[in-house]
Protein backbone atom coordinates (compact mmCIF):
# COMPACT_ATOMS: atom_id res chain seq x y z
CA UNK A 1 0.00 0.00 0.00
CA UNK A 2 2.83 2.41 0.87
CA UNK A 3 4.50 1.81 -2.50
CA UNK A 4 1.21 2.53 -4.30
CA UNK A 5 0.84 5.83 -2.44
CA UNK A 6 4.39 6.85 -3.37
CA UNK A 7 3.69 5.98 -7.00
CA UNK A 8 0.47 8.04 -6.98
CA UNK A 9 2.29 10.99 -5.38
CA UNK A 10 5.00 10.82 -8.08
CA UNK A 11 2.35 10.71 -10.81
CA UNK A 12 0.54 13.71 -9.29
CA UNK A 13 3.78 15.68 -9.10
CA UNK A 14 4.57 14.81 -12.71
CA UNK A 15 1.03 15.81 -13.71
CA UNK A 16 1.36 19.18 -11.95
CA UNK A 17 4.69 19.87 -13.65
CA UNK A 18 3.36 18.92 -17.10
CA UNK A 19 0.19 20.97 -16.63
CA UNK A 20 2.25 24.01 -15.66
CA UNK A 21 4.48 23.55 -18.73
CA UNK A 22 1.44 23.23 -21.00
CA UNK A 23 -0.08 26.41 -19.58
CA UNK A 24 3.18 28.30 -20.06
CA UNK A 25 3.47 27.02 -23.64
CA UNK A 26 -0.11 28.04 -24.41
CA UNK A 27 0.59 31.53 -23.08
CA UNK A 28 3.73 31.79 -25.21
CA UNK A 29 1.83 30.56 -28.27
CA UNK A 30 -0.79 33.28 -27.78
CA UNK A 31 1.93 35.93 -27.39
CA UNK A 32 3.66 34.81 -30.59
CA UNK A 33 0.39 34.58 -32.54
CA UNK A 34 -0.53 38.12 -31.45
CA UNK A 35 2.87 39.44 -32.53
CA UNK A 36 2.68 37.55 -35.84
CA UNK A 37 -0.75 39.02 -36.53
CA UNK A 38 0.74 42.51 -36.12
CA UNK A 39 3.35 41.89 -38.82
CA UNK A 40 1.17 39.77 -41.11
CA UNK A 41 0.29 42.74 -43.31
CA UNK A 42 3.97 43.38 -44.09
CA UNK A 43 4.75 42.77 -47.75
CA UNK A 44 7.51 40.34 -46.81
CA UNK A 45 5.53 38.30 -44.27
CA UNK A 46 5.26 35.49 -46.81
CA UNK A 47 8.99 34.88 -46.25
CA UNK A 48 8.29 34.02 -42.61
CA UNK A 49 5.40 31.77 -43.62
CA UNK A 50 7.43 29.95 -46.23
CA UNK A 51 10.49 29.37 -44.07
CA UNK A 52 8.96 28.64 -40.68
CA UNK A 53 5.54 27.20 -41.47
CA UNK A 54 6.07 25.60 -44.88
CA UNK A 55 9.67 24.57 -44.05
CA UNK A 56 11.04 25.93 -47.31
CA UNK A 57 14.75 26.60 -47.73
CA UNK A 58 15.97 30.10 -48.42
CA UNK A 59 16.94 29.16 -51.98
CA UNK A 60 13.42 27.80 -52.61
CA UNK A 61 11.89 31.00 -51.24
CA UNK A 62 14.20 33.11 -53.41
CA UNK A 63 13.24 31.10 -56.51
CA UNK A 64 9.52 31.32 -55.66
CA UNK A 65 9.57 35.09 -55.04
CA UNK A 66 12.10 35.88 -57.79
CA UNK A 67 14.66 37.48 -55.45
CA UNK A 68 18.22 36.54 -54.67
CA UNK A 69 18.95 34.82 -51.36
CA UNK A 70 20.64 37.89 -49.86
CA UNK A 71 17.45 39.92 -50.40
CA UNK A 72 15.41 37.17 -48.76
CA UNK A 73 17.84 37.03 -45.81
CA UNK A 74 17.81 40.81 -45.38
CA UNK A 75 14.01 41.06 -45.50
CA UNK A 76 13.59 38.11 -43.15
CA UNK A 77 16.04 39.67 -40.67
CA UNK A 78 14.08 42.94 -40.77
CA UNK A 79 10.85 41.12 -39.96
CA UNK A 80 12.43 39.01 -37.23
CA UNK A 81 13.75 42.18 -35.59
CA UNK A 82 10.28 43.70 -35.72
CA UNK A 83 8.86 40.49 -34.23
CA UNK A 84 11.50 40.55 -31.47
CA UNK A 85 10.58 44.14 -30.57
CA UNK A 86 6.92 43.18 -30.34
CA UNK A 87 7.63 40.13 -28.19
CA UNK A 88 9.99 42.07 -25.93
CA UNK A 89 7.51 44.90 -25.49
CA UNK A 90 9.62 47.61 -27.09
Amino acid sequence: MQAELKAIKRRLMAYAIMKNCIEQNELEIRRIEKALSKISSDKDYKIIEMEYFKKMKQTEIADTLFFDTSTIARRKRKLLMKLARLLNGE
